[in-house]
């Protein structure tokens, strides 16, 4: 099965909370928004996700930053 994660936008709504982070990148409880969609995602079963985003929202970066952490546990 597929998915397809829609991560694109400004994050407008979110503001003054998140600042100039991007609603997927925002971390809680140590992990990112987008990363705990993601392995939500897994855990159902689903193999192959597509994550839309748009131009330097830090969501790679918060990806990358969520599984380096998972590593060094």
């Amino acid at each position: 099965m597929q998915a397809i994660l829609l991560a694109a936008g400004q994050s407008s709504r979110l503001f003054p909370f998140g600042g100039d982070t991007h609603k997927a990148a925002v971390r809680l409880m140590g992990k990112s928004l987008i990363t705990r969609s993601v392995e939500a995602l897994r855990e159902s079963g689903i193999e192959k996700i597509i994550i839309v985003v748009s131009p330097d929202n830090g969501i790679e970066a918060a990806l990358i930053e969520d599984r380096s952490e998972e590593r060094r546990v």
